[in-house]
C-alpha cells in the first residue's frame, strides 16, 4: 500500500481492535443490577463518542508505553485519531465519511497529506469510526458477573468473558449511567502478552460541533 493514508486508516483499525474485542461481551441475556440490553441500546444511540486507548505487547514503536496513548473521536460522519508519544501529539489521522476526504498529520515530521477518500480506507475504518457500528460486532459468548468496584469515583457493574480468538475481555459499566467506564483486553500472540484498555470516554458528544478537524500548522509541508 504506497498510499500513505491508506496504511494510516489501516494501522489505525489494527489498533482500535484491541479494544472492539470487548464490546462483544455486551449481552441481553445479563442478571446482573446493570440492565445490559439498556447499555446497548445507549451506546447504539450516543451520536459521538470520545475516548483514550492504551496497549502494551504490540511491538508498535509508536507505543512508548507507557506515557504512548491514543484519543479516538468516532461518529458516523467523521473520525479522528490523535496519537501520543512522550506527552505530545506524534499522529493525526481524521477522516470524513461525508465529504470523502482524509488528512493525515504528521506532527513529528511535519508532514501532511489531504485527498479523497478512497472505498478502501472507507472500508478500513468504519468499523472503528461508528458506534452505532459497535453493536453490530457484539457476538453472543458465554460471560460472568465480575461484581461491583469503584472506578474514578464511579460505581460500575463488570462481566469477564473469553472470546472466539481466546482473548479475555472484561467491561466495567456505570450502575447509574448505563454507559461503559472501563473496558480492557488481553490475551497472547507469538509468546507475547498483550493488552489493552479504553477509559475516559465521553458520550453522547456531537463531533460535529466540536471541531475536530485538524488544523494544519502554516509551516508543515505536504507528503
Amino acid at each position: 500500500m504506497r498510499n500513505p493514508i491508506a496504511k494510516l486508516a489501516v494501522a489505525a483499525t489494527i489498533l482500535v481492535a484491541i479494544g472492539l474485542g470487548v464490546w462483544a461481551f455486551i449481552s441481553t441475556g445479563s442478571h446482573s443490577g446493570v440492565v445490559w440490553a439498556e447499555v446497548a441500546k445507549n451506546i447504539e444511540a450516543s451520536p459521538g463518542v470520545i475516548f483514550r486507548a492504551r496497549g502494551t505487547g504490540s511491538r508498535d514503536p509508536n507505543d512508548d508505553w507507557p506515557n504512548g496513548y491514543r484519543i479516538f473521536w468516532r461518529s458516523a460522519a467523521v473520525s479522528r485519531m490523535d496519537i501520543y508519544r512522550g506527552g505530545q501529539m506524534y499522529r493525526t489521522i481524521y477522516l470524513n465519511y461525508d465529504a470523502k476526504t482524509t488528512i493525515g498529520v504528521l506532527h513529528h515530521a511535519k508532514k501532511y497529506n489531504k485527498e479523497a477518500m478512497s472505498d478502501q480506507t472507507a472500508r478500513a475504518a468504519k468499523g472503528w469510526s461508528d458506534p452505532q457500528g459497535l453493536i453490530n460486532l457484539a457476538l453472543s459468548v458465554e460471560h460472568h458477573a465480575l461484581g461491583q468496584k469503584t472506578i474514578n469515583g464511579v460505581l460500575c457493574e463488570g462481566i469477564e468473558a473469553t472470546g472466539p480468538d481466546g482473548s479475555t475481555g472484561r467491561l466495567w459499566v456505570g450502575v447509574e449511567t448505563g454507559y461503559p467506564v472501563l473496558a480492557e483486553r488481553e490475551d497472547m500472540k507469538g509468546g507475547i502478552r498483550q493488552t489493552g484498555t479504553m477509559d475516559q470516554f465521553r458520550w453522547n458528544v456531537d463531533l460535529l460541533a466540536e471541531g475536530i478537524e485538524p488544523e494544519i500548522p502554516t509551516d508543515y509541508e505536504p507528503l
